[in-house]
């Protein structure tokens, strides 16, 4: 929040205005369309790092929204699990942990790893070994593989 703050200062700064909602109304009217700033290469490495940290904040703490809601079953939905602790799809795992991307580049695999799981293709058999339905009214199926 605080990075936030003071990037809206730097923008109020450099766009010449008394604060942030008359700098946001000239953009929105196009006021500032075509006009170009120019800055010190410190004052520009100052702006860039500041605008870094502003949205690696933002774009981490919906990273992590967005995981657990992945990771949450649906409401009214099926949760199909197998009792072995066993994968019921195969997919490539990811060539590093996600945590040492840094913010967009997690946004933006995990995109990537939730698009590839909601559209892989999977078959499940065996012995049900266990149904029940969860206070949100998602029904958690377990399978045990079938005995050759």
């Amino acid at each position: 929040e605080a990075d936030c703050v003071r990037l809206k200062n730097a923008l109020v700064n450099l766009g010449n205005v008394k604060n942030w909602a008359n700098l946001v109304k000239r953009a929105k009217s196009g006021a500032l369309e075509g006009v170009n700033v120019l800055l010190r290469p410190v004052s520009a490495e100052s702006l860039e790092n500041l605008s870094n940290a502003a949205t690696s904040a933002f774009v981490a703490r919906e990273t992590r929204q967005a995981a657990a809601a992945l990771n949450s079953p649906p409401p009214g939905g099926f949760l199909i699990t197998s009792d072995e602790g066993k994968q019921l799809v195969d997919y490539p795992l990811p060539t590093q942990p996600l945590n040492e991307y840094n913010s967009l580049d997690q946004w933006k695999e995990l995109q990537r790893l939730s698009s590839m799981l909601l559209h892989t293709p999977f078959r499940a058999n065996g012995v049900i070994t266990n149904i029940f339905v969860d206070a949100n009214g998602t029904r958690h199926i377990a399978l045990h593989s079938e005995p050759d």
